[in-house]
């Protein structure tokens, strides 16, 4: 098959996993047909540049469930942002919808909330998303305050739900909760930068504080996660401290590969920022580039002057 043959055959595997009738795209078909907050939003994230209806659907229906009470049973808290739903029962699925086990969705809300707002330049979409966008940092703020180390971490509390909740769910992976995952403190201080710019003009004491919640989550994530006998950074720290390793010599994740891990401020002079031009964007070298893409984290540290 030739290029234009993958492409056609790509976008019509995309094309079938969107929903026909609220515009977000399925985590798969036919298993995982159903609305799922990470890998919605990593989907939006990823076509913006070409589709950015894509996301303005996925935003507009996550922030139309974003939690507003405690909920044990379906890992509900004020200003998460769901993992799964479906507008019916799903037979296999042993939790009720919304479901809001996942760590990881409620910064992602925020970073493709900023980028869509900058690629659209939509004011009343901005004006709309801002109130999901402080509720939902509130929520990480919470999160991250009653950590002693000033982690992001999850912890479940119901019965029937997800041990792990991030993009590695399932059971067997070795840590015990309460655990913070690597890329979940890389998707914190992006939430935290991304936002600040955004409270700036409305506001600006928001835009204090979150920058200095980002600076600590940085300074946390080099002292408890890097590994200096590896050279890279650990896959998640237990609650008890202890470091666990994914068992590979290259360990790669998911992780918001902006100028936060990249080795020198000077090679990303403004990744951070969504209002960044295609242009520009497309000079940054590939280790500065916002987005959810996997790397060998062997190569990158966070630099103690980015912040």
């Amino acid at each position: 098959m030739d290029q234009d043959g993958r492409i056609r055959r790509l976008r019509a595997e995309l094309d079938a996993m969107r929903d026909p009738g609220l515009g977000y795209v399925r985590a798969s078909l036919p298993r995982f047909d159903r609305l799922f907050g990470r890998d919605s939003l990593i989907v939006s994230w990823q076509r913006l540049e070409r589709e950015p209806a894509i996301a303005v659907a996925t935003l507009k229906l996550l922030a139309s469930m974003q939690a507003a009470k405690d909920d044990a049973e379906h890992e509900e808290e004020p200003g998460k942002i769901l993992h799964e739903w479906a507008p019916a029962p799903v037979p296999w699925v042993r939790w009720t919808f919304p479901y809001y086990g996942s760590v990881d969705a409620t910064p992602l809300f925020v970073i493709v909330a900023a980028w869509t707002v900058a690629r659209t330049g939509d004011q009343e979409l901005k004006a709309a998303l801002w109130p999901h966008v402080k509720a939902a940092l509130g929520w990480i703020a919470q999160n991250m305050d009653a950590d002693p180390r000033g982690l992001l971490t999850y912890d479940p509390r119901a019965k029937t739900t997800l041990l792990h909740q991030g993009w590695k769910d399932s059971g067997n992976l070795g840590p015990k909760p309460p655990v913070a995952i690597v890329e979940a403190q890389g998707y914190a201080f992006a939430a935290f930068l991304h936002a600040a710019e955004w409270a700036e003009t409305i506001e600006p004491a928001l835009a204090d504080d979150w920058r200095a919640r980002a600076g600590r989550v940085r300074d946390a994530l080099e002292e408890r996660f890097w590994m200096p006998g590896a050279e890279y950074y650990a896959m998640a720290v237990q609650g008890d401290g202890r470091q666990s390793d994914a068992g590979q010599g290259e360990t790669s994740r998911p992780f918001v590969t902006e100028s936060p891990v990249a080795k020198s401020v000077t090679s990303c002079p403004r990744a951070m920022s969504p209002s960044v031009s295609s242009e520009t964007m497309n000079s940054i070298p590939r280790t500065c580039v916002a987005a959810p893409v996997s790397i060998s984290v062997r190569t990158a540290r966070f630099s103690s002057r980015q912040v």
